[in-house]
C-alpha cells in the first residue's frame, strides 16, 4: 500500500514539473515574417476549424511538427506559396467524432471509443502560439507572441 502511495505521488510530481522543463528557443534556425489565423465564422460553424498561417525564411532543413493555439493541438504542414515558405496548421474547434453508435440498445454503445482529453502543456496568452520543430533528432519549442486576426 506504501509503495502504490510513493508511486502516485511521483507520477503527481513528475506531471507539475513537465511544463516547468519545456525551454523555448531564443535564436530558432528560422525567422518567422508573418503569424496570422483565420477564424471564418461560416467555415467555422461547418467545419469547426481555425487556421493558422505563418511565414518564414531559413537556410537549413526543418522539421517541423505541431503548433498549439488557443488551447488546441495540430500538426504543421509546409507549403511554398510565391516563393515563400508557410506553415499550416488546422486546429479542430470541436471534437466531435462522428463514429459513435447511438441506439436504444445500451449494448450497442459499448465499444463506442472513450473521448480523448488532453491536458494542454503550455500557459498562453490569447494570442500567442508554439510551435514544435526537430533539430538533429531533438524537439525544440519556439514562441510566437503576436498572431494577428485575418
Amino acid at each position: 500500500m506504501k509503495a502504490m502511495k510513493f508511486f502516485l505521488i511521483g507520477i503527481i510530481l513528475t506531471s507539475f514539473f513537465q511544463c516547468g522543463s519545456l525551454k523555448f528557443e531564443n535564436n530558432p534556425p528560422f525567422k518567422i515574417l508573418t503569424a496570422t489565423y483565420q477564424n471564418d465564422h461560416e467555415v467555422s460553424k461547418i467545419f469547426g476549424e481555425t487556421v493558422v498561417k505563418i511565414s518564414y525564411t531559413s537556410t537549413k532543413e526543418i522539421s517541423f511538427d505541431s503548433i498549439y493555439f488557443n488551447n488546441k493541438i495540430a500538426k504543421l504542414e509546409v507549403a511554398s506559396f510565391n516563393s515563400n515558405k508557410r506553415l499550416i496548421g488546422i486546429l479542430k474547434n470541436s471534437n466531435f467524432n462522428n463514429e459513435f453508435v447511438l441506439d436504444k440498445n445500451p449494448i450497442k454503445e459499448l465499444h463506442n471509443p472513450l473521448p480523448n482529453f488532453q491536458k494542454f502543456p503550455f500557459k498562453l496568452k490569447k494570442n500567442e502560439a508554439i510551435i514544435s520543430y526537430k533539430v538533429d533528432k531533438k524537439i525544440k519549442y519556439f514562441r510566437i507572441s503576436d498572431l494577428k486576426k485575418e
